[in-house]
């Protein structure tokens, strides 16, 4: 986990061209669980599930000076954001012949960029307890690596 606070950071562009930016507080949080399992020499299971969940939440803004310093401004809108991603990777390897493998991996990944004042999640535990809400992607793969023995086909 880390957190900054009094960080500064890019906000928004308006439309007559000020550049605002924004001290704000920033917390981020990742949890990564990692196994493995060996059946045999020829075969195994690994398996990575991790949680990524960040917030910026701003406490004051600021107009980007010709001279590169930050100025007071009026601008006040709404700026905070989280985001939230879980993902999941898991592989099973088959050496079915020396140097020759298959992999079948499966992969697994939900995520959500919050930035409406309504949906900025401000705490991990709730940021954890809505993943079920997201839209998931998922992938199957299969790859197969053939060891061919250059020697034996040239007699």
């Amino acid at each position: 986990s880390s957190n900054s606070f009094n960080d500064v950071g890019y906000v928004s562009t308006r439309s007559n061209g000020d550049i605002i930016f924004g001290r704000r507080q920033n917390i981020t949080f990742s949890t990564v669980l990692n196994t493995s399992y060996i059946f045999t020499n020829r075969m195994s299971f690994s398996l990575r599930v991790r949680h990524y969940w960040s917030k910026a939440e701003y406490e004051s803004f600021h107009l980007l000076a010709e001279s590169g310093s930050l100025a007071p401004t009026d601008y006040n809108e709404f700026s905070d954001s989280s985001f939230d991603a879980f993902t999941v990777d898991a592989v099973y390897r088959w050496r079915f012949a020396p140097g020759s493998d298959i992999f079948i991996v499966w992969k697994n990944n939900t995520s959500s960029f919050d930035y409406e004042e309504d949906q900025v999640i401000y705490n991990y535990r709730k940021g954890l307890s809505r993943l079920t809400d997201f839209p998931q992607n998922n992938s199957l793969s299969v790859k197969v690596i053939y060891f061919l023995d250059y020697l034996y086909f040239k007699k």
